[in-house]
């Protein structure tokens, strides 16, 4: 009986620890070194709304299964206040949103990668936008 019944743990517990989640199975070990971002924004930028797709990597790897958010903002004119995107994953270590820049001029937009409440990266971009 005792055979059986460790037995049975031990096969249990040997699954559960083969076993993962979708979201863990995304998401890229650590210590690979730092995660960096990139972007891809229409040069230029026009006013209105503008597809912008961040790249995250580590090393060469993608980093998938993290949020990625940023906030747009103009340096000159700080009481237009800031407007926050969440980037959505597309895969490939891509996340796509869409940013709104509702003037021409100079803008800025701040880009923050988390795991959970780990910050991964932060990084801040120029865009210019034509009348």
């Amino acid at each position: 009986m005792k055979v059986r019944l460790l037995l049975v743990v031990g096969l249990l517990l040997g699954g559960m620890a083969c076993s993962k989640t979708s979201d863990e199975a995304e998401v890229e070990p650590k210590g690979q070194g730092p995660v960096t971002l990139s972007i891809e924004a229409p040069d230029p930028p026009s006013v209105g709304s503008n597809t912008i797709t961040i790249t995250a990597l580590q090393g060469a790897a993608p980093v998938n299964g993290i949020t990625v958010t940023g906030e747009f903002f103009m340096p000159v004119m700080e009481s237009m206040g800031r407007t926050t995107v969440e980037f959505a994953p597309q895969g490939g270590g891509k996340y796509s949103g869409e940013g709104v820049l509702s003037m021409a001029g100079a803008w800025q937009v701040t880009v923050t990668a988390m795991r959970g409440t780990e910050t991964l990266a932060t990084r801040t971009f120029n865009l210019t936008t034509k009348s």
